[in-house]
């Protein structure tokens, strides 16, 4: 849809209908209004997104109703029966939030996926990467930006914490506000524990070596190994149907 535009464009049912046949579930955002509907100029970013409400309220009910019923998919759905999806999930609408870069961000996100699951089909996080188009190309490796990834690829501890929930069944056992128990179609138990301590990540690593705005190769190389987790693996006895944790 161009800027100045009122109806969907074809091609926007092209997309979709490419993606739904690669088994990809488009979300379509309508983010900024099209000028063909904005009561005003107000824009916001460098990039000028417009922020007014729309000019007639009617015509900006029939344009979300042609995103609402793409063709041959959606028709006649109820609105009651669509999944709901946070799509902006984190902590903090700012991208300079020192806490974005810290496992305490991690583990404050923890009990909000592990609890929301009841109530939304997702938490998509904002965003993937620090490379924010509305921010520009970041001045230092951790500043606070929103992403699981500096733009150097270091993995966040919040990447983890979805890796980790990517790896947890859909029963849940038990769940707690430091815990989520959950079962795998194949029995097999997967137990997600977390705590507000800051120890063991490229954060921390990043401290240690000064802050430097720009690590050398070396610095990288040491920074991604400090990203991952420590993994441990062993064998628990298994008595009276109960795993005895020593």
């Amino acid at each position: 849809m161009s800027a100045g535009c009122t109806t969907r464009s074809p091609t926007v049912d092209q997309v979709v209908d490419a993606y739904l046949e690669l088994a990809i579930r488009p979300i379509v955002e309508l983010g900024s209004m099209t000028s063909g509907l904005a009561s005003g100029d107000q824009t916001v970013f460098w990039w000028r997104g417009n922020m007014t409400p729309p000019r007639s309220f009617t015509e900006w009910a029939d344009l979300l109703t042609q995103f609402a019923a793409p063709r041959r998919h959606l028709t006649g759905t109820a609105l009651a029966d669509l999944p709901v999806h946070i799509t902006e999930c984190n902590s903090s609408y700012r991208p300079d939030n020192p806490i974005h870069d810290t496992a305490l961000h991690a583990a404050y996100l923890a009990p909000v996926l592990a609890a929301g699951g009841d109530l939304v089909g997702s938490f998509s996080y904002w965003t993937f990467s620090d490379m924010l188009e509305g921010e520009g190309v970041p001045a230092a490796l951790f500043h606070g930006g929103f992403g699981l990834l500096t733009h150097r690829q270091i993995k966040k501890p919040t990447y983890h914490l979805y890796a980790f929930m990517a790896r947890l069944g859909d029963e849940v056992l038990a769940r707690g506000d430091d815990h989520l128990v959950t079962r795998h179609l194949d029995g097999r138990v997967a137990v997600l524990a977390w705590a507000p301590v800051e120890a063991g990540n490229a954060w921390v690593a990043w401290a240690e070596m000064g802050r430097p705005r720009s690590p050398r190769a070396r610095q990288l190389d040491a920074l991604r190994e400090a990203t991952e987790p420590a993994r441990t693996h062993r064998a628990l006895p298994v008595g009276a149907d109960r795993k005895e944790q020593p």
